[in-house]
């Protein structure tokens, strides 16, 4: 299994403060079978989280020899989460920030309350650079609980989606996180790891996909595609329909 959103990068932004708990987040994660892990930390021009290529580097660099030498043998790659801003497609393009894994996919957050129109020409300008745009978390944006199928436009665009572990597993929008799996809305899940409170369960959540769907689409969402993506392939195309008006009405 592989994780593609996680915060583990010690004292890169919001997640990991220590060794001691990243270091016991990923033997457990080591335990349950993950073998790949793309380090994500934020990335926003407003906030707090501005670190450069150079510094995440090193934080990269330390963390994974002592890693290494306390036993780990998961995979490590560079990667960020990049709030969405008119300026990122260029800072991508320029590699003053990371895609994941150094791959053309590209890890994007939206505003949690407002979807202002011009997100969709930052969008379209990743997508003119040849860059796949990854939306992270849908399932927590309002405008998308208000009406899920907020998310076709995203997805007729060609943008794929990325829905977290607590959502899945415990989160208050766990009814509406499955049911997009089960429309086709999905193509990732991810641990959006940040501390022992937010941990990785892939065991957990694994055996929680294939229950709300099946095997298959467990296996897709959390080894095929992101497979693809740590060898920069194209992801098998997938059908996905929208959430019919009865739904929509129950689920708010």
């Amino acid at each position: 299994m592989i994780d593609i959103h996680n915060h583990l990068l010690i004292n890169a932004d919001d997640g990991s403060q220590s060794y001691k708990e990243t270091l016991e987040i990923l033997e457990q994660a080591q335990h349950d079978g993950v073998k790949e892990v793309i380090f994500t930390p934020h990335y926003g021009r407003y906030g707090p989280y501005r670190k450069t290529q150079e510094e995440l580097n090193q934080l990269f660099l330390d963390l994974t020899r002592h890693l290494t030498k306390d036993g780990i043998t998961i995979a490590f790659h560079r990667g960020r989460e990049l709030f969405i801003d008119k300026c990122l497609p260029d800072m991508v393009k320029e590699h003053s920030l990371s895609t994941l894994a150094n791959s053309h996919y590209v890890l994007i957050e939206m505003d949690q309350y407002q979807y202002p129109s011009f997100n969709d020409d930052i969008l379209y300008d990743f997508k003119a650079l040849g860059y796949r745009v990854i939306i992270a978390h849908p399932e927590r944006y309002q405008y998308v609980i208000d009406n899920p199928n907020f998310c076709l436009n995203w997805l007729n665009a060609g943008y794929l989606l990325q829905v977290n572990q607590k959502s899945i597993l415990t989160g208050v929008n766990h009814h509406l996180a499955n049911r997009m799996i089960k429309h086709g809305f999905v193509s990732f899940v991810a641990t959006d790891a940040h501390n022992k409170q937010l941990s990785m369960n892939f065991k957990q959540l694994y055996d929680s996909i294939t229950d709300s769907a099946d095997q298959r689409t467990a296996e897709i969402l959390l080894f095929s595609n992101p497979q693809a993506v740590l060898n920069d392939q194209p992801l098998i195309n997938q059908e996905y329909f929208p959430m019919h008006q009865n739904f929509l009405r129950q689920y708010i």
